[in-house]
């Protein structure tokens, strides 16, 4: 992670201060403070290292939040999660079920866990309960996806379900939505609306109702106005 992502540490700075760290017997980290480096090089170390020992420092933080905050601090997961490499995925799947273990205590049942994980984690694994949110348009499927390709995950996380699979979408995120149209490929005889969407069409139809009351005055005081008009014409 010193160098990941990149802080100008090239193969001599790090032979350096590696070096450095031998020759003292002292951990990398501390090495940071003595080794002679680059002016850029060694601030960015010095800044690396001043957030690595701060949240060492915090005593309120459990292992968990030890192992997680340095990746965002240190900005390496943002960096796997904007990275195109077929293997940052992984990596960044890796770096949860580690943080995932660190939140677990000796002898205690997993038998009741909800377990998070992507689609392709997913293949050829079944779950008798399948949470499925962010159903929408624009979301999943992406507007700039592979349209075939997200409709053969979708496939993939329908069927990961063994006696149930709940879907769910938001009307508004960042502007109204509209539901995923994978949704519309469901055939009526296996999808069940849920009672959240019952009220979402109860709540439009009040809406529209109102509207209506609310330009009734409007349209009747309109109306009026044109029988006036017509018979002044009239005369």
């Amino acid at each position: 992670m010193t160098n990941e992502p990149r802080r100008g540490f090239g193969a001599k700075a790090m032979e350096a201060f590696e070096s450095e760290a031998s020759f003292r017997g002292i951990s990398l980290l501390r090495a940071l403070d003595t080794a002679t480096l680059p002016t850029k090089c060694r601030a960015a170390g010095l800044l690396f290292a001043q957030q690595i020992r701060r949240n060492g420092e915090d005593r309120s933080h459990t292992l968990a939040d030890q192992l997680s905050l340095p990746l965002d601090a240190s900005f390496y997961r943002a960096m796997l999660r904007d990275s195109k490499a077929e293997t940052s995925e992984d990596r960044l799947e890796n770096l949860q079920e580690l943080i995932a273990l660190a939140t677990r205590r000796p002898g205690e049942d997993e038998t009741n866990r909800v377990r998070l994980m992507t689609l392709h984690k997913a293949k050829g694994l079944e779950f008798p309960h399948v949470f499925l949110p962010a159903w929408e348009a624009g979301v999943f499927p992406l507007d700039c996806g592979d349209a075939d390709e997200e409709r053969r995950l979708a496939l993939v996380a329908l069927t990961r379900g063994m006696r149930r699979v709940s879907i769910s979408y938001c009307g508004f995120r960042r502007g109204f939505g509209a539901p995923s149209l994978f949704i519309d490929d469901i055939p009526d005889v296996h999808c069940v609306r849920g009672r959240f969407h019952a009220a979402d069409q109860r709540r439009r139809r009040m809406r529209s109702g109102r509207l209506a009351t609310a330009f009734e005055p409007f349209a009747q005081a309109m109306s009026k106005a044109a029988k006036k008009q017509g018979g002044n014409e009239t005369h």
